[in-house]
């Protein structure tokens, strides 16, 4: 929900009005944002029944993903919460899926490079290794998918429940192999947050790494420091 992948919408009267009050055509925001803008307008956020555009124009359907009508091919936020899962191969390779909530009284397609029958592209995660054979441990059909922490799916893998937890790293300025050794998401040029409403500055430097810190943090010990190497 942090980042700008959805467009707006707001919820008055039982209607859900999306594009609400767009920028430009297109326009993607984060639902802080969109949550905002919909409450200071005396609307909600919720998971609507009926859909229409902001131009007044009536919607037959619900927003779907690759429809040929640019009216509803688009994502929109809403209040409704999402699980986030993974299904876990034999070689332990893994693949992002999403299981948003059921709507008893619509039909939405989850979008298929997240949906679990279609979701195909599986990535590599440092698992944890054994310390006498150096084997990875991860849910597999040999260890009852974790001993039933997972579940066991009809095409033999395993399907596991995410949770997401954000921690500071550093509490100071680390040395360039700790950082390269321990950091492993990349992040945008500081200067580039120069015309947002959050923007960085830096605030301490060994000549190996700078520490770039967010201006509602002010601290090198935050989940917002950007560091440079």
């Amino acid at each position: 929900p942090r980042l700008e992948e959805a467009s707006r919408i707001c919820c008055m009267g039982g209607i859900g009005q999306y594009s609400y009050k767009f920028e430009y055509h297109g326009e993607l925001l984060n639902y802080e944002t969109n949550e905002a803008q919909c409450l200071a307008d005396g609307g909600s956020m919720c998971d609507p029944l009926i859909l229409r555009a902001f131009t007044y124009r009536m919607a037959s359907t619900r927003t779907k993903y690759n429809s040929l009508d640019p009216d509803t091919n688009l994502f929109f936020w809403t209040s409704d919460p999402c699980e986030q899962q993974v299904k876990v191969r034999s070689d332990g390779l893994i693949a992002f899926v999403h299981k948003p909530k059921y709507n008893a009284e619509v039909y939405d397609d989850t979008v298929p490079y997240v949906d679990y029958d279609f979701a195909s592209t599986f990535i590599k995660l440092p698992w944890q290794k054994d310390s006498v054979t150096h084997n990875e441990i991860f849910p597999t059909i040999d260890n009852a998918c974790g001993d039933g922490v997972c579940t066991l799916t009809h095409d033999d893998m395993c399907l596991c429940g995410v949770t997401t937890t954000e921690n500071p790293v550093f509490a100071t300025v680390p040395s360039r192999e700790d950082a390269l050794a321990t950091l492993k998401i990349g992040a945008h040029d500081p200067a580039l947050f120069s015309d947002a409403s959050v923007t960085y500055s830096l605030l301490e430097s060994t000549g190996e790494v700078d520490a770039y810190v967010a201006s509602d943090a002010a601290t090198i010990f935050a989940t917002s420091t950007i560091f440079k190497v």
